[in-house]
């Protein structure tokens, strides 16, 4: 019986293609690495500062209540001071 004598696979043509398409898709991979990597300082950077402008945003309320009791708190200092001294006045 003979037979037909079988190639290596180095050999093939497919195989073949497959390694030159890797050996030409390498140099694109690693450019789109070395991007991503330098890229993510910065992306992290626009992240942490939309989270604090949500942040101010979501508070905005809460510190407009807070400035208005000072407010009203340095209206009732300055009302009862002249009271202070006297301790008739305050009974």
């Amino acid at each position: 019986m003979t037979s037909a004598p079988r190639r290596r696979i180095a050999e093939k043509l497919g195989f073949q293609i497959a390694i030159l398409l890797a050996a030409t898709l390498l140099p694109l991979t690693l450019i789109s690495m070395v991007t991503s990597v330098r890229a993510f300082p910065e992306l992290h950077a626009r992240s942490a500062a939309a989270l604090a402008g949500e942040t101010m945003l979501a508070a905005a309320n809460e510190t407009r209540i807070i400035q208005e009791a000072r407010g009203s708190a340095a209206a009732l200092a300055a009302l009862i001071a002249p009271f202070l001294g006297d301790e008739g006045a305050c009974v």
